[in-house]
């Protein structure tokens, strides 16, 4: 290659390195998102006896694998998912969920004895919860749902005492989505189900 040539492309290769600078120097910056409990200042909160001492394991939460993504879903349609793509999860979806309804549990019975799976064999268990959430997002109806199968089994004998569906959904937020809002709301469904759990130890527990 002469060296006109080679002088002349020069202005072009600058242009595209401008060009590529700016593009990458405008990328929308991600944001990061986590449930949390909202029992704090609940007046609803079911509190069993404070000197309690039943314990509950919180076995491996089953969740589709569209709810597992990064990025937060919503249901644009009955059978259109969309992902956002700076709003995301902080952490895996089913392990932040196993985390706030084991905090939200500890909270409502009280009790210090509550485990998430894996637990130490030799922990003295006397109830395991089996969650599997087959919906957990904002749908298109302008509800935010979430549906959990659940039982409950004797960690002793192994058997089945409870066998329940919960569907709970809580309005909004409106459209443009405010995904703060929306895990603030998904927190406060987690907590619904917290006290509908609690509710039925309670029955177990003959109180």
């Amino acid at each position: 290659m002469s060296a006109f040539k080679y002088w002349k492309k020069i202005p072009m290769i600058i242009f595209i390195s401008v060009v590529l600078q700016f593009g990458c120097g405008s990328t929308k910056p991600s944001r990061f998102y986590a449930l949390r409990s909202t029992l704090d200042a609940d007046p609803g909160i079911i509190r069993t006896d404070p000197d309690s001492h039943v314990s509950v394991g919180i076995d491996k939460l089953k969740m589709p694998d569209h709810l597992l993504r990064p990025q937060i879903v919503t249901r644009a349609s009955g059978n259109r998912m969309e992902y956002a793509e700076y709003d995301r999860w902080a952490e895996s979806l089913d392990e932040n969920f196993s985390r706030i309804l084991a905090e939200n549990l500890s909270r409502l019975l009280p009790s210090e004895n509550v485990y998430i799976f894996p637990w130490k064999s030799s922990t003295a268990i006397q109830y395991y919860l089996t969650p599997e959430i087959t919906q957990f997002s904002h749908g298109a109806d302008g509800n935010t749902a979430l549906v959990v199968f659940w039982s409950i089994y004797d960690h002793t004998t192994g058997k089945e005492l409870l066998r329940k569906k919960t569907v709970l959904q809580k309005p909004g937020p409106a459209a443009p989505v405010d995904y703060g809002r929306l895990v603030e709301i998904m927190s406060q469904l987690v907590a619904e189900y917290s006290r509908e759990v609690v509710a039925e130890l309670k029955t177990l527990e003959g109180k």
